[in-house]
């Protein structure tokens, strides 16, 4: 696993605690811009966290292919969907 990975990881775990975390504080008695911006909190983790998901996913595959050139290949691919999507997260997030 190449150390960017290593790093991601543990950066979504943390991510994923703080945006519940946050999420859970701003129910009951709150106002409804507090619990509006939780749940875009809580979205905008839960975005970043399926951009990771899919990521893995698509390293697990490329690593099954044999050709040198076409898994690079691959992995340039989802290098693109990665900060594609991790992109759509933001807009996401702004548009909130």
């Amino acid at each position: 696993m190449s150390t960017r990975w290593k790093m991601l990881v543990p950066a979504v775990v943390l991510s994923l605690a703080l945006g519940t975390a946050a999420a859970a504080r701003n129910r009951g008695g709150r106002s409804p811009k507090a619990v509006c911006s939780a749940t875009a909190a809580a979205l905008f983790t839960a975005c970043k966290a399926d951009v990771v998901d899919e990521a893995f996913t698509a390293k697990a595959k490329c690593l099954n292919i044999t050709d040198d050139a076409q898994r690079e290949a691959c992995f340039n691919e989802a290098g693109t969907a990665r900060s594609d999507a991790s992109d759509g997260c933001k807009e996401m997030r702004d548009g909130r």
